[in-house]
């Protein structure tokens, strides 16, 4: 007996056979693709971190830097130490990136301090949803030389179980976030060594992406989903009011900003105002603080999408372009020079 699928000239059978074949391969293809991460991922993160700040450090650099900058993927796109030493001539180590919230910052000022030295100055970009997050567990442990216990997630063992359709049909797109956060980790890892044996400027250059997120993205739609905020001190936030008082027994001047959001994006996030009062509340407490909120027209042009390189209505995060970026710390340098 015949297969239809095979042998049928019925064009709708034909149509039917082809997006079924369309669909297993897609399937094939995603779950090859995401095995693949999961091995190359567990790899990465489970060997001894050449970067690592339990390394052997030399004495140029420790003697180095005299500013740390902390923060989210928001802050690397916008606070660069390039700007803070061509116009304050300070020596700032950036740290700040995706997955680094209030416990991972707390964790890294408590080693840095001692296996570098105490900064004069720190630099902390602050989100809108930064109590909502986790830290991200793989670059806690290799922050701390894995004194975090290893969470099962972090072992892969090939599982059949995977190649299920009622898995989701693209594995690759459900766990973007990490992917991307993988390859950020091992692209910047690489760098770093070839920096290192190259004796190259301990001062980063990099200025953030020169993209600029596109015209219609500030365009308001009659409709559109809006953020709602995880009030302080959320998942992380205790964390925060622990490192902020080491900073102060270490007299270390604080300077917590407030990042500009793209119009669209400060619209979504519909309850900015009570994320800004929480940290007004938080930084009032401390003398060596000093808070500094860009995310207003009267401060920045947030409606200017060449300033900024994504961000549209409906989603919550927005980062500075180029262009956002030298202008942003221009304004930075001038508000705090006479505070230094």
């Amino acid at each position: 007996m015949n297969f239809i699928f095979f042998n049928s000239k019925s064009k709708f059978a034909k149509i039917v056979y082809t997006i079924l074949v369309s669909f297993i391969l897609l399937i094939a293809f995603d779950r090859i693709f995401y095995v693949g991460y999961r091995y190359a991922a567990a790899g990465f993160y489970s060997r001894p971190p050449k970067n690592s700040i339990h390394m052997k450090v030399h004495k140029k650099e420790k003697e180095f830097y005299d500013t740390l900058i902390m923060g989210t993927s928001r802050t690397k796109q916008g606070i660069h130490p390039w700007y803070l030493n061509k116009y304050l001539n300070l020596k700032a180590y950036k740290i700040a990136d995706s997955g680094k919230y209030p416990r991972y910052n707390f964790q890294y000022y408590k080693i840095f301090r001692k296996k570098y030295k105490i900064p004069k100055y720190v630099f902390y970009g602050v989100d809108y949803f930064m109590f909502e997050k986790t830290s991200n567990l793989r670059r806690m442990r290799t922050l701390l030389g894995f004194k975090i216990k290893r969470s099962r997630r972090s072992k892969f063992s090939f599982n059949l179980k995977i190649f299920n359709p009622l898995q989701g049909i693209s594995l690759t797109l459900k766990e973007k976030e990490k992917i991307n956060g993988f390859i950020i980790d091992y692209l910047d890892n690489n760098a770093k060594q070839q920096k290192r044996k190259n004796g190259k400027s301990l001062i980063s250059t990099r200025r953030g992406s020169k993209k600029t997120a596109p015209p219609q993205s500030i365009i308001e739609p009659p409709h559109w989903e809006k953020i709602k905020y995880t009030n302080y001190p959320g998942l992380e936030g205790n964390f925060l009011n622990m490192l902020f008082d080491d900073l102060k027994k270490d007299k270390v001047k604080v300077f917590v900003v407030i990042l500009p959001d793209i119009i669209s994006v400060y619209k979504t996030n519909y309850e900015y105002k009570k994320f800004e009062n929480d940290i007004k509340t938080i930084t009032e407490k401390y003398k060596n603080i000093t808070l500094l909120n860009y995310n207003s027209l009267k401060k920045f042009d947030l409606k200017n999408p060449i300033l900024f390189r994504d961000g549209s209505y409906g989603s919550k995060v927005s980062h500075l372009s180029y262009y956002g970026a030298e202008i942003l710390n221009k304004i930075l340098c001038k508000d705090i020079k006479s505070k230094l």
